[in-house]
């Protein structure tokens, strides 16, 4: 099965050969459990389909959603929001109510059927379009088991979701007390947790004690257990993971949306009982016993120790959310994991278990306190501790710097601390610069930090720095931080580089690239980027790949508005492209790519209509070529000449449109000048229009011969179709 980084890559490049097409997203909220942030991004994600750089690409969307989710609000805020009327599922619902019935009662009573049926309509009128409340309901009835039983409930009752949410949680608390226990306290895991848990992670974080140094056999829950009963089905096993009944109930349980003291006081420390657990678990004695000097015995011990992943990966994560009044033990228990070199060993080759496995573990140092609490971004905790500092400049088993850690999993603040200390302590920053794996200004940029990009120019790191990347075929290309910042909208960090001084002129210096910023931002359609970059200086006439300029980009893609702002900082209106094989002006890029509003706006500012390119075409013969009528009746209209054209061929328009096939075109050019000698006039090979065409379309041959051509006619009779040669030997009769 793909990952979703692969579908989102699918869907990009699916949009860009469609080039137009629309994307219907059901349920988005429905993926709120995704893992970590990836809900966030995917919500980025879907908001930037329709904003891509490309003009000529038009990608619609529409997405079905509940209301009130804030990631899903917060991503998609400038769509339009249509509120779907509450009846327009009737449908779909009824159908659902009468399949839920029949799985209760397949084969019903005569007796029953009526008032079975006042039922499905009663919960019809109830479900307000949520199919959730009907499957909800239905459990209800399947306890009441009679007809006027669940008649009556339905009289007397204006349940919404909440309230069966509530009513399952009664379920839970009516069980033995062990039993809820176990099942609150799983639904605060499966609530609260980064990723979904397995049945045996999940049994393993229930069977963690506070203070513990493992877990014995006889308080572990039985394997045949079924959490999900217990759970009064709030939770749901789907591909071997859990989850919650539904995104909603998220909402209910962590909003504290309901009355059950039992449970708030569980969610109410949720973050702080799930870093002590994990805290608890990487300090295990089997695992401080575990030596790792290869990837299978990694491999072998996290399958042993089914939390061991999760634990690594997230301890930090809960451990920030509990950071508050109130926690003084789990700050305790942090310190002592901290001073656990083996525990640290552990935790973090399962974190960086890609890296270990594929042998990138060859260095003999081992992560500090400092490497750990920079993945975490728990600055605080390093701020507390000032003998961490001391660790600023060590590698890790992987070779890595605590800022390594910090710029790969995007601990701002993190990094803010770090650089303060190598500005204000006696540490060596250009030590650090010589090591560290990482590129560290590129990455910031990248991720718009514009402090920290400031904070590194100022350390020392260079502004221009240029840096050789690898493309997706193997080859290598090179990247410089400001066209980094243009090329992934950094627009903070690109204010931040032009104004520490980087140049806004500078290009990528390579064999298949060469654009410089303002040609990027103009071929990404970013105005913002562009006036940022022509204020600090950018030429707008600097040749980037193919010899083009960045008003020839803005021209050819019909992008009015940066055609404007490049002629309003100087653009120059006629340049031609540097290349041998066209010298293409902006008028003549303009109307191949059937951007007339662009080419009206150079042609005021002065742009020459009979410029010739190399191979003998001027910007009307192009218009002719490409069938761009509009753009020909334009071109005409402010004095192109359509009798006679520079190409070496000779002849006139007549001949480049008829011999292009483009019957509108031909259509325009006889009405323009209706003279039987432009007609059957012919070019420097001795041939009219009208032999141009013969082995085109016989719209164009017709029209023609109705507008008196008859030089070439006998030449081109083999040429003509069969049915057509009587109507056309007709009108050359005529």
């Amino acid at each position: 099965m793909e990952s979703r980084s692969e579908m989102k890559e699918w869907i990009v490049e699916v949009t860009a050969k469609l080039r137009s097409c629309f994307i219907v997203i059901d349920a988005l909220d429905e993926c709120s459990s995704f893992e970590r942030n990836q809900f966030t991004d995917l919500c980025n994600f879907v908001a930037s389909l329709p904003r891509q750089s490309d003009p000529q690409l038009l990608v619609k969307i529409i997405v079905f959603s509940r209301p009130s989710d804030n990631v899903i609000e917060r991503a998609l805020s400038w769509f339009p929001q249509i509120q779907i009327d509450s009846g327009a599922n009737a449908g779909d619902i009824e159908v659902y109510i009468s399949e839920m019935f029949n799985d209760i009662e397949p084969d019903p009573l005569d007796e029953h059927i009526s008032g079975l049926n006042d039922i499905k309509g009663m919960m019809l009128s109830h479900a307000d379009g949520m199919f959730l409340w009907v499957q909800l309901k239905v459990r209800v009835f399947e306890q009441i088991g009679t007809v006027e039983g669940i008649r009556e409930d339905l009289e007397n009752s204006t349940e919404g979701l909440h309230d069966l949410y509530q009513q399952a949680f009664r379920k839970i608390l009516a069980q033995p007390a062990v039993v809820c226990d176990r099942a609150l306290k799983a639904l605060l895991w499966i609530a609260n947790t980064y990723t979904s848990l397995s049945k045996a992670e999940l049994l393993e974080a229930l069977s963690v004690k506070p203070g513990s140094r493992g877990i014995s056999n006889n308080p572990k829950p039985l394997r045949s257990l079924s959490i999900c009963t217990e759970c009064a089905d709030l939770l749901v096993e789907m591909d071997g993971k859990y989850q919650l009944l539904h995104a909603s109930l998220r909402d209910f349980i962590i909003g504290q949306q309901h009355t059950i003291p039992a449970y708030t006081a569980l969610q109410q420390n949720a973050q702080g009982i799930l870093a002590e657990t994990c805290l608890t678990y990487l300090m295990f004695e089997k695992l401080q016993c575990a030596t790792i000097q290869d990837p299978d015995e990694l491999v072998d011990l996290m399958e042993q120790h089914p939390l061991l992943e999760y634990a690594s990966l997230h301890w930090g994560d809960h451990f920030s959310a509990a950071e508050g009044p109130g926690n003084n033990g789990l700050d305790l228990l942090l310190m002592t994991f901290l001073e656990t070199p083996l525990a640290l060993d552990v935790s973090m080759k399962v974190l960086e278990s890609r890296e270990f496995i594929r042998g990138f573990s060859q260095h003999s140092g081992q992560p500090s306190p400092l490497h750990v609490l920079s993945v975490f971004n728990l600055w605080r905790v390093a701020e507390a501790y000032p003998r961490f500092k001391l660790f600023i400049n060590e590698h890790d088993s992987l070779n890595y710097l605590p800022i390594d850690y910090v710029v790969t999993y995007g601990s701002r603040e993190m990094m803010n601390w770090l650089l303060g200390v190598y500005a204000s302590e006696d540490m060596s920053f250009s030590a650090c610069l010589d090591c560290c794996q990482i590129k560290l200004l590129m990455h910031a940029v990248s991720m718009d930090w514009d402090d920290i990009v400031t904070d590194l120019v100022e350390l020392g790191v260079e502004k221009d720095e240029m840096v050789v990347l690898r493309d997706v075929q193997g080859g290598t290309y090179f990247e410089t931080m400001i066209l980094k910042a243009v090329d992934t909208n950094a627009l903070l960090a690109l204010e931040s580089l032009l104004n520490v001084g980087a140049d806004p002129n500078i290009s990528n210096q390579g064999d298949t690239f060469g654009e410089t910023p303002l040609i990027l931002a103009t071929q990404r359609n970013n105005i913002v980027a562009a006036r940022m970059l022509l204020k600090a200086g950018a030429e707008p006439d600097i040749r980037g790949k193919y010899g083009l300029t960045a008003l020839h980009h803005a021209a050819c893609s019909d992008n009015v508005e940066m055609v404007r702002i490049l002629l309003d900082n100087g653009a120059h209106v006629d340049i031609e492209a540097d290349d041998e094989q066209s010298r293409c002006t902006l008028v003549c890029g303009a109307v191949e790519n059937d951007s007339t509003e662009a080419a009206e706006i150079l042609l005021n500012q002065g742009a020459s209509l009979h410029h010739v390119t190399s191979i003998g075409y001027n910007p009307l013969l192009i218009a002719k070529c490409y069938g761009r009528l509009e753009m020909m009746q334009v071109l005409v209209r402010r004095g192109a000449d359509i009798k006679s054209i520079p190409h070496h061929l000779g002849g006139n328009a007549l001949h480049f449109a008829a011999w292009a096939g483009h019957s509108r075109v031909v259509e325009a050019l006889l009405e323009l000048c209706q003279d039987s000698a432009y007609v059957d006039q012919k070019n420097n090979l001795g041939h009219t229009p009208l032999w141009m065409n013969h082995t085109l379309t016989w719209e164009v041959s017709k029209m023609l011969l109705e507008n008196g051509a008859r030089s070439d006619f006998e030449e081109c009779v083999p040429y003509f179709r069969e049915n057509y040669f009587s109507e056309f030997r007709r009108l050359y009769a005529r």
